[in-house]
């Protein structure tokens, strides 16, 4: 592929975004009145937000002709997360502004079902979402802040998937190509503007943890340990209970000590 500058490849790479979401604006239920809008500010992301992902996502695919995932698919994997984060944010200050607007009698519905259904569909009247986020400034501060960080992370996943995926090929024996097709993300603690553990399954079955920083330190125990291991001719092995796990970290410190010692 021949390449350009990189501010000629940028700005190619968002007049492709801008045509993407031209397409969907134009497809069934999107050319609707402003229902893209609508579905745009329910997501809690602006179109801006959404072509830099899908012009860091062409990028990506330019750069990586192998990359093992689907560009007309991978947005939404990737935003799959998004939501739930975004929701356990706001959630306890909805609560709040529901029960106002009950008190205030400004919900519809004989029943909390029903006024709960009402208060959700107002929800989508801009005025009033942009309301409630102009009553809470540092809410809608932390809103933004997550859904950059949302977008800088996810893309820079894909761009290492990109660039160790060879070696993933090598040492794991997969077949190509491999398209990915799930992401379980927030497996452990966020952490460093909203990275975390991603669990990612591609369609042939094979699955791979993803870390967010370096396996170095982790590499370098377990270099250690078979160097302790090796050095006094034992294997250490993890039993199943607690205690007998306990006694054989223990016991895994105690060697460990002495060898350093040496």
């Amino acid at each position: 592929m021949a390449g350009g500058s990189p501010a000629a490849n940028g700005e190619m790479n968002l007049e492709l975004a801008e045509r993407r979401c031209k397409r969907w604006q134009e497809d069934a239920p999107f050319n609707k009145g402003d229902f893209f809008a609508q579905r745009l500010a329910q997501a809690a992301i602006s179109a801006e937000e959404l072509k830099q992902m899908l012009a860091g996502i062409e990028a990506l695919a330019q750069e990586f002709p192998q990359a093992p995932f689907d560009r007309n698919t991978i947005d939404a994997l990737l935003f799959a997360r998004l939501p739930g984060r975004l929701l356990r944010m706001i959630s306890r200050t909805l609560v709040l502004e529901m029960n106002v607007a009950r008190v205030q009698g400004q919900l519809a519905g004989e029943t909390p079902e029903a006024r709960f259904e009402n208060f959700v569909e107002r929800l989508r009247d801009l005025e009033i979402a942009l309301a409630i986020l102009q009553e809470y400034p540092v809410l809608a501060r932390q809103l933004v802040v997550t859904i950059d960080n949302w977008v800088a992370v996810g893309l820079e996943f894909l761009r290492h998937l990109c660039e160790d995926w060879p070696a993933i090929r090598a040492t794991f024996s997969v077949d190509a190509p491999a398209v990915l097709k799930a992401l379980k993300g927030d497996v452990g603690d966020s952490h460093r503007g909203g990275r975390a553990v991603i669990i990612a399954e591609f369609d042939s079955g094979f699955k791979i943890v993803y870390k967010p920083r370096s396996m170095a330190v982790e590499g370098h125990f377990q270099e250690l340990l078979l160097r302790a291991t090796s050095y006094y001719g034992i294997l250490i092995k993890a039993k199943a209970s607690n205690a007998d796990c306990v006694c054989k970290m223990t016991r895994i410190k105690r060697i460990l000590t002495d060898f350093l010692s040496v």
